[in-house]
């Protein structure tokens, strides 16, 4: 064989060999990059459960609960309206802005209330934990506070006209103002009613242990009082606790007529 084809034969040995690899170094890049993009994706989803964590705990809840006030408080004073922080399960409050007068924190993990601005003249805190509430802004005309662990009811502002606080575990209830024209104490362990404002005009009272009624309000047209122990007025008045303005009627001249209530009723007084 002559120098020549020798010579032929080593360099095309010698390419075949670079092309080889090339062939493997690519292969290892494809590898690497494939290695590489699946990291990436494990490291995006490990960052969206972390968030979703975050989530769950309730950090960002009081992020959103900042922003709605934030936008809240960049409103027109002429054009602001309610401040909506529900249904956010909130555990607590954010320092809630001044001039503030319509709050709805309804349907969170609240157990408590921080101090109300003094301008606020409507309270929704329904379908928490809340076990005691502070001291009302004497400006409020609203209150629900139904379906929460409440026993006790702070002193009431004489503007009020509306109380909710049905689904409580309340034994009794403050002096109630002469501005109320609605209220339900439904399902709670109230023994007896205080004196009714002339005011009233629906008193919805069932599912208690209330023995006697006390006077009742000429404005009144609404009263239900079933599933209570009722002893005064007699039981065939009460028309199975569903009371008709007719039998209404009928309920104040029997109490005109006997306003002697017999011993259990001052027991409960």
């Amino acid at each position: 064989m002559s120098t020549l084809s020798c010579a032929l034969i080593i360099v095309a040995i010698i390419l075949l060999t670079c092309m080889a690899v090339n062939a493997v170094n690519q292969q290892k890049e494809y590898a690497t990059t494939a290695v590489l993009g699946l990291g990436a994706a494990a490291v995006g989803a490990l960052a969206v459960n972390n968030m979703n964590s975050v989530t769950s705990e309730g950090e960002p809840n009081i992020e959103a609960a900042q922003h709605r006030i934030r936008n809240w408080d960049l409103q027109h004073d002429s054009t602001r309206g309610e401040l909506n922080l529900s249904g956010l399960e909130l555990e607590v409050l954010p320092e809630l802005p001044n001039g503030l007068k319509i709050l709805n924190c309804s349907n969170n993990n609240l157990k408590s209330l921080p101090n109300l601005p003094d301008s606020l003249t409507g309270l929704y805190c329904s379908n928490n934990k809340i076990q005691s509430l502070p001291d009302l802004p004497g400006s409020l005309t609203k209150l629900d506070c139904s379906n929460n662990y409440l026993k006790s009811l702070p002193n009431l502002p004489d503007s009020l006209t509306a109380l909710y606080c049905n689904n409580n575990q309340l034994q009794s209830l403050p002096n109630l103002p002469d501005s109320l024209t609605n209220l339900d104490c439904n399902n709670n362990k109230i023994q007896s009613l205080p004196d009714l404002p002339g005011s009233l005009t629906g008193l919805y009272c069932s599912n208690n242990e209330i023995i006697c009624l006390p006077d009742l309000p000429e404005e009144l047209t609404y009263l239900v009082v079933s599933g209570n122990d009722l002893q005064y007025p007699p039981s065939n008045l009460l028309d199975g606790g569903l009371i008709s303005e007719k039998r209404l009627n009928e309920l104040r001249k029997y109490m005109e007529e006997n306003p002697e209530r017999p011993p259990e009723c001052n027991l409960t007084s």
